[in-house]
């Protein structure tokens, strides 16, 4: 019976305490407690604080202090007044500590939070708090009555925010990327860490995150390094930072080792704010970031992949002076740019400006500008070296080159590598320091063999030979329309022998819709592939006007000469194609070919445009060197009177060669006097001399 009356005793006297904590809870006013905590803040941080609304006691287990309407002043050269706003602050804190005025927060609830973080223009950020208040702008002492103790250092158990917004403005950039939470919760972990787990959206692209960081005292305190430990997923992509950072504050003493793959980059890009990244498929890197100096970060042990192409190497990024600098050193085995360039044609044609003519959307030549920013705005040089680079057109192997940016110019020099087997060795400047850009080209290829080069790009059994080439251009503009609308310089092109397959120029027949290119088929039957003698090219180029100085391609059935102009402003074609048969093949081609070879007695004329070409007889002028070899007496001219003009057994290749080089077209010879008719009869003919003196005399009516 004691022992019962002893518990009975017992819980009437916690019933009793209860009752007694609950009356000295309900009547404490917690209002009191809103001079310290905004006292403490501003002399942590010079801004102010504001609870507005009344701190309001939840009673539980667990009693919980509720504020409304919060707000935290912004820097003085803020775009806004606050850098944050609250709906609602919730504190769920521990009871008997909270009777000695002592708050231990289990809890903190913040519901509704609009934080924003803005640099100004001259590179200061909102967060930083190192200003401390003057001594005349300190908060007044509190009244009598009020207990004037600064708040103790406090932890906490757990952090939850509900439906928060985080803006982060760059007001040098004039950008402005946004954040929102959904749900975000830190729990205060052994050793002083936080877990954290967090979803959202960025810039309207959903996110996941969770990992563990330090502590919030470690955030303040640059002595003691801040862990980080996060996992984040976002649009098919996971990120991985595994590392510390010594002062997060001072964004100093960074130490992170960076992990991300995923299934495209060109919705990733997005996030960073870059358009029309193709998608190339699947990619994953890894890097280190560290900073070696004051605003200078590096990226070491940098390893990706990208569809088929990697690469790896260190960069390094100063943000020190008026102007950033990077230095880089790159080394890949694969660099596939193919589907890069393809895609970004693709879209090219996509963001065509509307109202556009068909005629106008089908360019070869790109109308929109060069990113020309980063050559204006930032300095630096990269090397790279690169065992394959494979483009659309174009093979290269064990590629050497630096890559300078200088004060507004980009130089890619010397650019080395080998292509088929031979040389490739060029360079490349751009000048940005103008209104518009100035670019220099200068590019020499010997002896590339076409079949081994083609075999690498994935393309066989197509065409054999080896091409030289020499290219030298210059140009002004802010886009490769403008740039090629004011192009000069020259090309030079040409190969001394090979053969291409018969099936290519059928389907060179069938694009253009003449029987010209059945007469460049070997003419022996059954024969698949035609043996080419020579290609020889050269165009001069004048203020966006390319003029064919020599245009041949030469096969054991004909030979057929270029002569015209390519107008780069606007792509359109006008040029001349003449044919010549060798003697005694013309008509075995014609009926081995079905060809009409009256069809060929007028001039072939390439026309249309780049990227629209037309091949159609031209019934402007006939075939010079035809209609001589089949008993015509028009006099041809340019290229085609040269070759015309030669005896038999001068090699035209040669000639054209010749002329490619030297950029001169030698003068036609001149032709043979016939005399009159008399002069041509044999001379032994009866009365010859009354004929010779009545064609005299005809002569001399007609003025001849």
């Amino acid at each position: 019976m004691r022992t019962k009356y002893i518990l009975i005793a017992a819980g009437a006297l916690i019933l009793i305490v209860a009752i007694v904590i609950s009356v000295v809870l309900i009547r404490f006013d917690y209002n009191t407690l809103k001079p310290r905590a905004e006292r403490a803040v501003y002399q942590a941080t010079g801004r102010e604080l504001n609870l507005e609304g009344d701190v309001k006691l939840h009673l539980g287990l667990s009693p919980i202090l509720a504020v409304e309407s919060v707000t935290f002043e912004n820097a003085e050269w803020g775009s806004q007044p606050n850098m944050a706003t609250m709906e609602r602050l919730e504190v769920q804190v521990a009871l008997i500590p909270l009777l000695r005025r002592d708050i231990q927060v289990k809890n903190l609830v913040l519901v509704g939070p609009d934080i924003l973080v803005e640099t100004s223009k001259t590179g200061e950020s909102n967060i930083s708090f190192g200003q401390k208040p003057k001594k005349e702008e300190q908060p007044p002492e509190p009244k009598p009555g009020e207990d004037g103790d600064g708040l103790k250092s406090f932890t906490f158990e757990e952090v939850r925010i509900e439906n928060g917004r985080l803006t982060y403005k760059d007001q040098r950039k004039d950008t402005t990327h946004t954040a929102t939470l959904l749900s975000f919760q830190a729990t205060e972990k052994s050793g002083g860490l936080i877990q954290m787990e967090a979803e959202g959206a960025y810039n309207e692209n959903p996110f996941e995150m969770e990992g563990t960081v330090g502590s919030l005292a470690a955030i303040t305190d640059p002595q003691d390094p801040w862990p980080v430990k996060l996992r984040a997923k976002t649009l098919g992509t996971d990120v991985h930072l595994n590392g510390a950072v010594q002062d997060v504050l001072g964004a100093k003493g960074i130490d992170l080792n960076l992990i991300a793959e995923g299934q495209s980059l060109t919705e990733v890009a997005t996030l960073a704010g870059v358009k029309e990244v193709p998608d190339l498929g699947k990619f994953d890197l890894s890097a280190r970031l560290t900073d070696p100096a004051e605003n200078t970060y590096k990226l070491s042990d940098i390893k990706a992949h990208l569809s088929n192409s990697d690469i790896s190497g260190t960069a390094e990024f100063s943000m020190e002076g008026e102007r950033p600098r990077f230095s880089a050193a790159f080394e890949s085995q694969v660099l596939d740019l193919r589907s890069i360039m393809a895609e970004e044609k693709n879209n090219s044609k996509k963001t065509e400006p509307a109202g556009q003519t068909q005629s106008t959307k089908q360019k070869v030549f790109s109308e929109n500008e060069l990113p020309l920013d980063i050559v204006k705005k930032v300095d630096g040089e990269a090397n790279l070296q690169a065992k394959h680079i494979l483009l659309p057109r174009l093979a290269l192997t064990d590629l050497a080159t630096k890559i300078t940016l200088n004060n507004g110019t980009l130089a890619i020099q010397p650019i080395q590598a080998s292509a088929g087997g031979g040389s490739f060795a060029g360079q490349l400047n751009l000048s940005a320091k103008a209104e518009t850009a100035d670019l220099n080209v200068n590019l020499k290829i010997d002896q590339l063999d076409l079949e081994r080069m083609l075999s690498e790009l994935g393309i066989v059994d197509r065409i054999y030979g080896k091409l030289d080439a020499d290219i030298e251009l210059t140009g002004n503009g802010d886009s490769v329309a403008e740039l090629m609308a004011g192009l000069d310089g020259k090309t030079v092109m040409s190969m001394g022998g090979g053969r291409i397959n018969n099936k290519y120029l059928s389907l060179l027949e069938g694009d253009f819709g003449s029987g010209l290119f059945r007469l460049l088929y070997s003419p022996s039957e059954g024969m698949d592939y035609t043996e080419l003698q020579c290609f020889v090219s050269r165009f001069d180029i004048k203020n966006g006007l390319a003029k064919s100085t020599v245009l041949l391609i030469a096969t054991e059935s004909i030979t057929v000469a270029g002569e015209g102009i390519i107008d780069l402003r606007t792509e359109e074609l006008d040029l001349a194609i003449v044919p010549a048969a060798k003697e005694g093949v013309l008509a075995e081609a014609g009926a081995r070919t079905g060809v009409d070879i009256g069809e060929l007695s007028k001039s072939f004329r390439l026309g249309g445009t780049l990227a629209n070409p037309r091949l159609a007889i031209d019934p402007r002028q006939p075939v010079t060197i035809i209609s001589q070899l089949l008993g015509g007496k028009q006099e041809p001219s340019g290229i085609a009177a040269v070759l015309a003009g030669e005896s038999e057994g001068d090699d035209p290749c040669s000639i054209a060669m010749n002329i490619a080089e030297t950029g001169e077209v030698p003068q036609a010879a001149p032709k043979k006097e016939e005399g009159t008719i008399t002069e041509q009869l044999p001379a032994d003919m009866p009365g010859k001399d009354v004929l010779g003196e009545a064609e005299q005399q005809l002569r001399k009516l007609f003025g001849k």
